[in-house]
């Protein structure tokens, strides 16, 4: 579930676990290579422009839109 892995990666700054870019690379980078799509999961010029505007209300992360190869789809 999606938006599972942004509460997750928030969550796991919140705590100090990790920072927050390094817990964002977590669940977007790695998933990404994992599959073989190595053009996706980080922001880089050779990437796909995928973007996921987030912003925080309370402790919850929400998703406020969905940019997929440059497109808003959401």
């Amino acid at each position: 579930v999606p938006p599972s892995l942004v509460e997750a990666a928030f969550l796991s700054a919140r705590q100090g676990r990790k920072g927050l870019s390094d817990a964002i690379a977590l669940v977007a980078e790695t998933p990404a290579r994992m599959v073989g799509l190595d053009d996706r999961g980080r922001l880089a010029p050779w990437c796909r422009a995928d973007v996921v505007p987030v912003t925080v209300h309370g402790d919850l992360p929400i998703v406020r839109q969905v940019w997929c190869g440059g497109n808003r789809v959401v």
